[in-house]
């Protein structure tokens, strides 16, 4: 398991060395100040009276002075020490980020230049060879079908084993993966296009753009819906207090589990304090067609909502906002599995909505989010190390104080996209809880007021889009 940011994340020792720092410089620079208000020993009229006892005195003043002197100025230089260090320890960290981006850069490059130098020699032989196979194949299966009246698919099962092979590598290797589709990618692309190696043209073709010229493209062509869908609104059971953090994606996934059309469910939740909160569950992605339909929690919607551009389900859950009655001052939490992730994530870093509720805490499982802006809002993201499917941004999620990221070890799985199912996540968090992780432990402290009240009212939401 790794954990990145949080109270005990890099950024978070990074402040408390820099303010211990300052608080040091601040000390050093007080004593200064008193020794330099501290009155004068006695003068030469003490001299005359007592020669003796003004000796004494005069000894005893200035090995103060000294002494104090001296400590005001080790205290400063240790606090100005310890801002010099904090200030190398993030210029180290990012030196390192930065070559890490270039190397993938230049990985990427190499090979793009290669496939494009080398495509003539191995291209129409590559062809050939392929179609060989493929016939090879079908004359295998042919022969055994003929033999034995049962065609053992020789091909199916070839595509299957490779596409096997992929993905365990995949599986493998999440980390390396997010950064080749962000660095490694640009790269690739700039030598395969012999494209000229200007920082306009890396930038252009690095995940967060593509997937924002992809939105705009899907859009401008109609398969990505713009039109705001009605939104329809049910009464719910309110059931009993979320108690936990497994309690919570419990009812996440029962938002969008065996519904053709996932649905926000809010829940008006009494704390023990008195006061009314609300948590507002987004749901996953239920339809995976690439052109936008009737249901709102489809492709359209990741793909717009991750591009950082208006989406119908972002529609939805501040049409439940507003119809729930929740005003800017409330306090709301946001849990999203998947797209359920993406959305919550992306109306957190929206300063407009941040208008209309006071988004306090976000919780999401197996989201790719890493490139919204959530400003001071706090942050749990549950991640499995297995899962792909929280690196399709390709970023990590940020090393900040208020936004912790769990990446726990997957439990048995096979594929990819066997580490991204709601079981496999149901599981890893009930271990992160039975174990007793800090973070989440931590988690239960901070969100005590939701996670231990009564909830009073629920009510779900569904989005749907006009059938064309």
């Amino acid at each position: 398991m790794r954990v990145i940011g949080g109270e005990r994340g890099f950024s978070a020792r990074l402040e408390n060395i820099r303010s211990a720092g300052g608080a040091l410089e601040s000390l050093g620079g007080t004593v200064g100040d008193l020794v330099r208000a501290t009155p004068p020993p006695p003068g030469v009229s003490s001299l005359l009276d007592s020669p003796v006892t003004w000796a004494k005195v005069e000894y005893a003043c200035t090995a103060f002075f000294m002494r104090t002197r001296g400590l005001s100025d080790s205290i400063t230089k240790l606090g100005t020490q310890a801002l010099l260090a904090a200030a190398g320890y993030e210029t180290a960290d990012s030196a390192a980020r930065a070559a890490q981006q270039i190397g993938s850069w230049a990985a990427g490059w190499g090979l793009g230049v290669a496939v494009r130098v080398t495509a003539p020699l191995w291209a129409v032989p590559a062809v050939i060879a392929a179609l060989t196979a493929a016939g090879w194949i079908a004359v295998a299966d042919g022969l055994v079908t003929l033999a034995t009246g049962n065609s053992p698919e020789f091909g199916k099962k070839a595509m299957a084993a490779a596409r096997g092979i992929f993905e365990q590598a995949l599986a493998n290797n999440t980390g390396a993966f997010s950064r080749v589709l962000d660095s490694g990618l640009s790269g690739f692309a700039t030598g395969l296009f012999g494209l000229p190696p200007l920082p306009p043209i890396i930038d252009a073709m690095r995940a967060g753009p593509l997937t924002r010229s992809l939105a705009r493209t899907g859009e401008a062509s109609g398969a990505f819906p713009t039109e705001p869908p009605e939104v329809r609104s049910y009464k719910a059971t309110p059931g009993g207090s979320p108690g936990s953090l497994s309690g919570l994606y419990e009812r996440e996934v029962a938002a969008h589990s065996g519904r053709d059309n996932g649905r926000v469910r809010v829940d008006a939740v009494r704390g023990p304090d008195g006061k009314k909160r609300y948590i507002v569950y987004v749901p996953a992605t239920t339809d995976w067609s690439v052109k936008g339909g009737r249901n709102t929690t489809d492709t359209a919607t990741n793909v717009q909502t991750m591009a950082q551009r208006e989406s119908a389900m972002r529609h939805v859950v501040r049409t439940a906002i507003k119809e729930s009655g929740i005003g800017p001052d409330d306090e709301v939490m946001f849990v999203g599995y998947s797209q359920g992730g993406i959305v919550a994530a992306s109306l957190a870093a929206d300063p407009e909505f941040r208008k209309q509720a006071n988004v306090r805490q976000v919780v999401t499982v197996g989201s790719p989010i890493g490139r919204f802006d959530v400003g001071n809002t706090k942050v749990l993201s549950i991640e499995q190390d297995r899962d792909v499917i929280p690196a399709l941004d390709g970023t990590d999620n940020p090393d900040k104080r208020n936004w912790t990221t769990i990446i726990a070890d997957s439990p048995p799985v096979d594929s990819p996209l066997g580490a991204h199912s709601s079981d496999a996540y149901t599981e890893v968090i009930r271990d992160l809880e039975k174990s007793r992780q800090p973070d989440v432990v931590q988690f239960s402290k901070d969100n005590r007021d939701f996670l231990g009240g009564t909830v009073e009212e629920s009510r779900e939401f569904e989005g749907v889009r006009k059938e064309k």
